[in-house]
């Protein structure tokens, strides 16, 4: 599966979770230690290091409603599990994307989801992702909120990229 398809499955996961963004619990502040495990892929993405504050919270959720164009998903909540269905139209498909989550948000969340292409991309009708992610604790100091450290040493912070800046 090439790169700019995993790219639209993840991104079509980040949209159909942040559309109704007050639905889903928010994570502790702090850092988190965050795994992506794609099933076409032989190895997982990750360990990534997030350090996480409210407002960077909200603008991943910001975020992904800025980048597809996503029915009103479907929402379900249970104690410490969140299901949701959401449909996502890009260039050349439909995503439909289902999912459950399940943990607290303080200390651990796991998740599962499917998302199924309509007509498939490169031939990839499915794809089945599983994130796994745990608080570490306090950031570290000089670790700004929403940086990213990705395995090979590389360090992004969303909230910075494309001139957009973090709100104060």
């Amino acid at each position: 599966m090439k790169a700019r398809h995993i790219q639209f499955a993840l991104t079509v996961l980040c949209a159909a979770l942040a559309a109704h963004a007050q639905d889903i619990p928010k994570r502790k502040p702090g850092l988190w230690e965050v795994n992506t495990q794609i099933q076409q892929m032989s190895h997982p993405i990750g360990p990534i290091q997030q350090c996480v504050d409210a407002s960077t919270d909200e603008l991943w959720h910001e975020r992904g409603l800025n980048r597809g164009e996503c029915s009103k998903p479907a929402f379900s909540r249970s104690g410490n599990t969140l299901s949701f269905k959401s449909v996502c139209k890009g260039r050349d498909t439909t995503a439909t994307s289902e999912g459950v989550f399940t943990g607290d948000m303080n200390t651990a969340y796991h998740g599962e989801v499917v998302t199924r292409f309509d007509p498939p991309v490169r031939g990839q009708s499915e794809t089945k992702v599983t994130i796994d992610a745990k608080w570490i604790g306090a950031c570290p100091a000089g670790m700004k909120p929403g940086e990213m450290h990705m395995p090979r040493g590389i360090t992004i912070n969303p909230a910075e990229l494309r001139g957009n800046r973090q709100p104060n």
